[in-house]
């Protein structure tokens, strides 16, 4: 058990590099919903994630090689990452042309996740800052809002706000219009603001007694990838504060 004085040390420690830099062009949010991608080579659409070419129900060559995938969203079967078409079927996302190896921007997630449910914890960060710190709390929490939330053109100065530091996200969300309560949900993104520069976490799982689990960048880990389990919404220095919804729920 961590004693007060290295709670606080590893918060001060965390949060320096919480920090937003200067501003960049801004974008309006909307809901994802078709995205056409190249197909690689032929692909057959089959009827449930995961299942091999010709597994019951599948429809050969459903997507030609140079035609256009209509992808609705994507999701990790184990390692492998799927796209959902608008035709109802799955294809595997390594036969589409999206433009990275992993998940595309703006397009998002198909399992979300519910409270009780949750997501599996992944460090998938790609490592761009959209306008904040590389390899911070504030560059990941981006990510996760424009990566698994869907939100198209995220990043530090957005719809009007200037998101900077972590500690002021709840304020510049207020501004934008976006929800901001103490209500803990997946997909929510979660604020300190106890420090000047304050912390901001991806909510991605949610617990009967009101406790929730984290994914974040430079807290216990500088300029890492790291998880916390049972966090709280509280003064405490080492918990949080507000949770902003993007997505509304």
């Amino acid at each position: 058990m961590r004693t007060k004085t290295k709670t606080t040390t590893a918060l001060l420690a965390a949060t320096a590099l919480c920090t937003g830099l200067g501003a960049a062009s801004g974008g309006t949010a909307h809901a994802a919903t078709v995205h056409k991608f190249t197909a690689k080579v032929d692909i057959n659409g089959r009827a449930r994630i995961g299942q091999p070419a010709n597994a019951p129900g599948h429809v050969e060559n459903q997507y030609r090689k140079g035609h256009k995938v209509p992808v609705v969203c994507q999701e990790y079967y184990g390692s492998a990452l799927w796209n959902k078409t608008s035709d109802k079927t799955w294809v595997p996302d390594k036969y589409v042309k999206t433009g990275t190896d992993g998940r595309a921007p703006g397009v998002p997630d198909c399992n979300p996740g519910k409270p009780g449910k949750g997501q599996t914890p992944r460090d998938d960060f790609n490592h761009k800052t959209y306008g904040f710190a590389a390899d911070n709390c504030t560059a990941f929490a981006a990510f996760r809002v424009v990566d698994r939330l869907g939100v198209k053109g995220f990043r530090n100065d957005w719809k009007g706000q200037h998101f900077g530091n972590a500690g002021t996200w709840d304020n510049a969300a207020r501004g934008a219009h976006l929800k901001v309560d103490k209500k803990p949900v997946v997909g929510g993104i979660a604020v300190n603001d106890v420090h000047k520069v304050g912390h901001v976490a991806y909510i991605n799982k949610v617990h009967k007694d009101g406790s929730f689990d984290v994914e974040e960048y430079n807290w216990n880990n500088p300029l890492h990838y790291g998880t916390r389990s049972h966090v709280h919404l509280s003064n405490a220095q080492a918990d949080f504060q507000h949770v902003i919804h993007f997505k509304r729920s």
